[in-house]
């Protein structure tokens, strides 16, 4: 028994965030949103890992956000969603960056880095 445990562990996925709903659920079903955020493409494989996973896991997430910063991400993943169906069932959505103009969000030079960003001076 303690074999499946830990295989059931393992197979699990923290997402990058979660909208967490639980205080409204009435019923059985999954209220919560798991987001993804991805800026590049993972290897080959491990997008499905990851979609099998939020998939066999139906009890957590009611939706599953993954937020792209480009098309070819965007595609990478629905190429590894094939034959998991997550965006065929509607449980799950490839949608695009947006910056606060409502842009494609990019980079700026010299790549992000969130930790000078948070502890930059307000301009």
């Amino acid at each position: 028994m303690k074999n499946a445990k830990s295989k059931k562990a393992k197979q699990s996925h923290q997402p990058d965030l979660v909208v967490n709903c639980e205080a409204l659920r009435e019923g059985s079903e999954p209220v919560s949103i798991a987001f993804e955020i991805e800026l590049t493409a993972k290897n080959r494989g491990e997008t499905a890992s990851i979609l099998r996973s939020f998939k066999e896991d139906e009890t957590r997430y009611a939706q599953i956000v993954w937020v792209v910063q480009s098309e070819d991400v965007r595609k990478h993943i629905k190429e590894e969603d094939q034959g998991i169906g997550m965006i065929e069932t509607g449980r799950m959505k490839a949608l695009p960056l947006l910056g606060v103009d409502g842009e494609p969000f990019t980079a700026p030079p010299g790549g992000c880095n969130l930790r000078r960003s948070m502890n930059a001076a307000p301009a």
